[in-house]
C-alpha cells in the first residue's frame, strides 16, 4: 500500500506538464499553452535570435493573443537574411512554471525537425548550436 501511494503521488510529476505546442497558419507561427488549468494566466515572451553577416542579433517580438485562451500568434519581424531561431518562454504562476522552446525559422515558417522544448531553461549553448 505504501508503494502504491508513492506511485500515485509521483504520477503528476511525470505526466503532462506545462509546455507549448507550435503550429502555423497563413505564414504565422502559432504557440499554444497546454498542461495548465488556466492558460489565460500564462505569460509568453518571444524573441527572434539571429546570426546575420557573422553578427548576433536579438529582436523582441510581441505575441498576439488570439480568442482561444492560451493561444498566440507570433508576427514575423525578423529579416530574410541570415539564420534565425525563435525563442519562446512561457511562465505560469503555479507548479513547474517555466517552459522554453527554441525552433529554427525558415522563410515560410519554422523547421519542425529542428526544435528543442524543455521544462525550465534550455542549456546555454543550445541557441548557438541551432544558429550554426
Amino acid at each position: 500500500m505504501k508503494h502504491l501511494l508513492a506511485i500515485a503521488l509521483a504520477l503528476p510529476l511525470f505526466g503532462g506538464g506545462f509546455h507549448l505546442e507550435l503550429g502555423s497558419k497563413d505564414g504565422l507561427v502559432l504557440a499554444r499553452f497546454t498542461g495548465c488549468n488556466e492558460p489565460h494566466k500564462a505569460v509568453l515572451t518571444a524573441t527572434a535570435e539571429g546570426l546575420v553577416a557573422g553578427k548576433r542579433q536579438t529582436i523582441v517580438l510581441e505575441p498576439v493573443a488570439q480568442s482561444t485562451p492560451g493561444l498566440y500568434s507570433i508576427p514575423k519581424k525578423w529579416p530574410a537574411e541570415g539564420k534565425w531561431v525563435l525563442k519562446l518562454v512561457g511562465r505560469y504562476p503555479v507548479g513547474p512554471g517555466v517552459t522554453t522552446t527554441l525552433v529554427k525559422l525558415t522563410t515560410d515558417g519554422y523547421d519542425r525537425g529542428n526544435m528543442l522544448m524543455k521544462a525550465g531553461d534550455v542549456p546555454a549553448d543550445a541557441l548557438d548550436n541551432m544558429l550554426r
